[in-house]
């Protein structure tokens, strides 16, 4: 698993969707939670995004080479039906 986005787990917040003080890994946190579909999507692109920034070319060429569209066609449409 490669290094995800660096969100801010130190400064709370009041949200009006949330109780109380919460922070920005809290809420991507308490969303990947809801189902399976929203962490594996979250993990794709996250990973697609780290080897962009990092300009990694190979790593990039084996996210896109281990991509099965059809795994992630069901995860898509359960997003779609929400």
């Amino acid at each position: 698993m490669l290094p995800k986005a660096k969100l801010i787990s130190t400064h709370f917040k009041s949200f009006p969707c949330f109780k109380g003080f919460i922070s920005q890994k809290e809420i991507v946190e308490h969303i990947l939670d809801f189902d399976y579909s929203f962490r594996k999507i979250y993990d794709l692109i996250q990973n697609i995004l780290f080897a962009i920034r990092e300009k990694n070319f190979d790593t990039l060429k084996t996210i896109l080479q281990e991509f099965k569209p059809d795994e992630f066609g069901k995860y898509i449409e359960k997003l779609r039906q929400l």
